[in-house]
């Protein structure tokens, strides 16, 4: 049962705003502006196909909680999708990137390589984990019992190819990281 729904983010409505009002058309910073843009409405639309999977979880017992965004102090922070079980919680950590990707265990590394352009993305296990002990802080700070906190870092894009980097295993934690129709 979804407890909150998933609302498009307000930095990707802003920029939609920008881009809207941003004279000349010609302007220098326009490129920038849209390659952010299409960046997070990509990454929105891969948490809404992670929605969808998840919504096959019908049984009452699961409650999830979509851009779920807790006050830690300095500032607050946010978990893609949060599952919270009778049995534990799930902090999912969505990625909506399209190709072939390279994990990295040893360095903690995601990357993909297009005409032998290699870009870096935030590794989901590392983000997760961040989350899970940020969740631990969150429930002792707010003198709450703590239940046990699994993690899992998704990736919506279906043509999404994963590898692991050359002259490495799939260690633990990285066996945690599955293709968003394995959600449910």
């Amino acid at each position: 049962m979804k407890v909150k729904k998933r609302i498009p983010p307000h930095k990707l409505l802003q920029t939609e705003a920008l881009l809207q009002r941003l004279q000349p058309l010609d302007h220098p910073k326009r490129p920038l502006i849209e390659q952010d843009f299409k960046k997070r409405k990509a990454g929105y639309a891969g948490e809404l196909s992670v929605d969808y999977h998840l919504s096959f979880l019908t049984d009452k017992k699961y409650m999830i909680f979509n851009d779920l965004s807790l006050p830690m102090e300095p500032h607050d922070f946010q978990i893609d999708s949060l599952l919270v079980t009778p049995y534990y919680l799930l902090p999912i950590e969505i990625k909506n990137i399209s190709g072939i990707l390279t994990i990295d265990p040893e360095f903690n590394q995601l990357s993909k390589e297009v005409n032998g352009i290699e870009t870096g993305y935030q590794d989901p296990i590392t983000q997760v984990n961040r989350q899970k002990l940020l969740l631990q802080k969150w429930f002792l700070n707010n003198k709450l019992p703590c239940p046990p906190i699994e993690t899992l870092g998704g990736f919506s894009h279906p043509s999404t190819i994963l590898k692991i980097a050359p002259g490495q295993k799939r260690i633990p934690p990285y066996h945690k990281i599955i293709h968003a129709q394995y959600t449910c």
